[in-house]
């Protein structure tokens, strides 16, 4: 039986990030941190070409409000699905070098 893989829209979306002046930190399975964890992208589980866009609770709403504005309108152009969801709060976890991250 074969297993069909879903391709993830990876190219398009580092081509938002460079794009809209943004710097991808980090790439972990299904998530893209950007500016030092300020929003991250996480690839839709359920569909593999839209891509979510979430926001580090401390961000403020300005910055929030601005930022998806910005990534919204040139995501279009870009061809990325991009759906703006649910904030984050990240965590470091104790006496590790390891992060928590709480969807809300």
């Amino acid at each position: 039986m074969e297993k069909k893989v879903k391709l993830r829209p990876m190219g398009r979306l580092l081509n938002l990030i460079e794009v809209t002046g943004f710097k991808m930190e980090h790439q972990f399975d299904d998530l893209v941190f950007v500016n030092n964890t300020a929003f991250l992208f996480q690839f839709d589980q359920e569909n593999a070409d839209y891509v979510l866009l979430r926001f580090n609770s401390e961000c403020e709403e300005d910055a929030k409000k601005e930022i998806s504005k910005v990534l919204l309108e040139k995501s279009k152009e870009e061809e990325v699905k991009l759906v703006l969801d649910s904030d984050f709060e990240i965590s470091q976890i104790e006496g590790k070098e390891e992060f928590q991250i709480k969807f809300q």
